[in-house]
């Protein structure tokens, strides 16, 4: 399978879970929460998966695929599960890492 042009793959219904460690960080004479050990799970009721100009322009062929995929998307997600989680993962991740660094532990809990 291959061509260029847009895509688009929906969770339907998901629920995400994150597990993560946290372990102190000192910077400029606060103490910060860096993660370890994070981890993303997915739990979706259902994908759709969009795929256009697939088999660079055979329409029906490309129509066709896209139909097989979200009829078969559990089997699918199924397969990709564990690089879906992954990459998930990275990009959570960042984002809690950055909210995480923005202020010393203390401004968040309470000890």
């Amino acid at each position: 399978m291959q061509g260029e042009g847009k895509s688009n793959i929906t969770f339907v219904d998901a629920e995400f879970r994150i597990d993560f460690t946290g372990a102190p960080e000192e910077s400029d004479g606060n103490t910060y929460m860096k993660l370890e050990n994070f981890h993303c799970y997915a739990d979706p009721k259902s994908i759709i998966f969009d795929f256009e100009n697939l088999f660079n322009g055979d329409k029906a062929l490309g129509d066709n695929m896209n139909k097989f995929l979200n009829e078969n998307w559990k089997e699918i997600f199924t397969e990709l599960e564990d690089s879906l989680d992954k990459e998930f993962g990275v990009v959570v991740g960042k984002v809690v890492h950055k909210v995480l660094a923005k202020y010393p532990y203390a401004k968040y809990f309470n000890e």
